[in-house]
């Protein structure tokens, strides 16, 4: 259970499970003091670690070689009355040169990713 409790300043609230704590705040730009993150934003990072971390243990259960997992999400309120929930999500194997001999050697033709 997360229990929240409104600061002594203007739309900055603190929030606590208990053992963590956290402070959530409005931007500058809607009146709040930009000292942490905004509601959207923790609603944002609930569901990206939702995804995040369920992906880590769909691959341990399933003795997949994950190396690592990456979402990003974006709650996008430009519709007035409706939000849409965009999100990416990436995912990395870990290399196994027991079931590829040339693990780490990129396939002939291969180009480099643009950085």
């Amino acid at each position: 259970m997360i229990r929240s409790f409104s600061l002594n300043v203007p739309y900055q609230t603190t929030f606590t499970d208990g053992g963590h704590a956290g402070v959530a705040d409005l931007p500058v730009a809607m009146g709040g003091a930009g000292k942490g993150f905004g509601p959207l934003d923790l609603l944002e990072a609930a569901f990206a670690t939702c995804l995040t971390t369920t992906v880590q243990m769909y691959a341990a259960k399933h003795s997949l070689p994950l190396a690592g997992v990456q979402c990003e999400v974006r709650i996008d309120r430009s519709v007035q009355g409706a939000a849409t929930l965009h999100y990416a999500l990436r995912s990395t194997a870990r290399c196994r040169p027991s079931r590829r001999p040339n693990c780490g050697t990129p396939p002939a033709g291969a180009r480099s990713p643009r950085r």
